[in-house]
């Protein structure tokens, strides 16, 4: 996640048993990974519908283990 979000320009930082966000910064479309966790995925996914350009997230046909519609309804409820 901290990655992730790093990667998006967020201000973070990995602790041993969470992170530290210090917010007030724009995220911005990049490219991450979802390291095949559904969850991590739909995540990044809403996250993406709120950052300045595109978001790619890498393996995130793997949100089909728990929610296969899970895109289409996303996207259906940004329109």
């Amino acid at each position: 996640m901290t990655e992730n979000l790093q990667k998006m320009g967020a201000d973070i930082q990995a602790t041993d048993d969470g992170m530290i966000i210090n917010g007030g910064k724009p995220l911005h479309g990049a490219e991450i990974d979802s390291h095949l966790d559904h969850r991590v995925a739909m995540s990044f996914a809403v996250a993406g519908l709120l950052c300045d350009g595109p978001l790619t997230i890498r393996n995130g046909e793997c949100v089909n283990i728990s929610y296969p519609e899970f895109y289409s309804d996303l996207y259906s409820l940004a329109e």
